[in-house]
């Protein structure tokens, strides 16, 4: 009889069981259709992998780790495919996204899907249109488009209102639009052609924000005397164009810190450039320059002085006074002897002198021992 009392409460405990078996059944049923969703969707890595096998991507620029690949911030991939897979638009980690092919026919759509992305540069010599995806990624703040077949920079990209940098490298551009002067947070412009550009709309130089602007490769004769209104300005480059002179304006930037005028038709460096005391960097190789004005001895900041290709025969004793030179070239000049005040810079590393007429150096070299002569 106790245990005809207790026989009830054994089949309670057996449907509890049973229920309990259910339970367990359907969560584990739960987790394998998880697992099994996470296997399906974990395949675009595998494709992305695959892809980067068959075109010979090294791992330094796309890593064989999925969980390196899902987490990285920064992807960088230069090569000759002719496209690029979509499974880069699921790669959510990433904040900065290089894609660079001579050969790509389409960029991947879906690019765009990476909300976090606040810098894109994107490279193509086949495409003569921008990709339209572009448009709808308004949250970047650099951008850096190389497209060597297109003519014209397309509106879309003025409504991009949180750029800080724009840079459009184009053979073909032939006109700067009027709706860049609206795009009011940028920083950093660079709109290079090659041999297209021949004047710089006035709203360019109104632009009075820039701290960098890049004019190079382009037909452009002349610096506008109204680029002194740009008294932000740090870096300025204005190379392969066809300037005869380096205007006053540009020498009162007292901002400036980086000036490159290469592969010019300058003459004369004028005792106006004197005032540009923060400069740092200055390149006017493949010029015309015969002299140097003796004051260039008040830029005591500048750190590289590039002199390459132009037809200097000497070189002032005020050149002293650039104590924190530490690269001098002076290649390809003609210059026959340098004058001993060069000895007062300490800390030059290297001083290239490759085809000039000099038979000999100073004397007042020879302790500075670290210096690397290139002759």
């Amino acid at each position: 009889m106790t245990e005809n009392k207790h026989f009830p409460k054994k089949i309670e405990n057996v449907g509890l069981a049973l229920h309990k078996t259910r339970n367990l059944l359907s969560i584990t049923d739960k987790i394998l259709a998880s697992k099994t969703l996470a296997v399906s969707n974990d395949a675009w890595l595998d494709e992305l992998i695959a892809w980067a096998d068959e075109n010979d991507i090294r791992e330094t620029m796309l890593p064989r780790s999925k969980k390196v690949l899902q987490e990285m911030p920064c992807l960088y991939l230069f090569t000759n495919t002719t496209e690029f897979p979509d499974s880069i638009g699921k790669l959510t980690n990433l904040k900065k996204l290089t894609l660079s092919s001579s050969k790509i026919i389409e960029f991947p759509k879906n690019i765009n899907n990476l909300t976090g992305l606040s810098e894109l540069e994107l490279e193509s010599r086949s495409l003569t249109k921008l990709p339209y995806f572009i448009e709808g990624m308004p949250n970047l703040i650099k951008l850096t488009l190389r497209f060597y077949q297109i003519d014209e920079i397309p509106e879309f990209i003025g409504k991009m209102c949180n750029l800080t940098h724009l840079s459009f490298i184009s053979n073909q551009l032939k006109q700067i639009p009027d709706f860049i002067m609206d795009m009011t947070s940028l920083k950093s412009l660079s709109l290079q052609g090659r041999h297209h550009l021949k004047d710089i709309p006035d709203f360019v130089w109104n632009m009075t924000e820039l701290t960098d602007l890049g004019l190079c490769g382009n037909q452009l004769t002349e610096i506008s005397e109204s680029i002194a209104n740009l008294k932000k300005l740090t870096s300025f480059y204005m190379g392969d164009s066809s300037l005869t002179d380096i205007p006053e304006a540009l020498c009162n930037l007292t901002t400036l810190t980086d000036l490159y005028l290469p592969c010019n038709q300058i003459t004369v460096i004028p005792e106006a450039i004197g005032n540009l005391a923060n400069l740092k960097q200055l390149s006017l190789l493949s010029n015309n320059i015969v002299e140097f004005p003796e004051s260039i001895s008040q830029l005591t900041n500048l750190i590289e002085l590039d002199l390459l290709n132009n037809q200097i025969t000497e070189l002032p004793e005020s050149i002293g006074n650039l104590t924190n030179l530490t690269i001098l070239d002076l290649s390809y000049n003609r210059i026959s002897q340098l004058p001993k005040s060069i000895a007062k810079l300490v800390n030059l590393k290297e001083l290239i002198l490759i085809d000039n007429p000099i038979k000999s150096l100073p004397p007042e070299l020879s302790h500075l021992n670290s210096i690397t002569i290139f002759d």
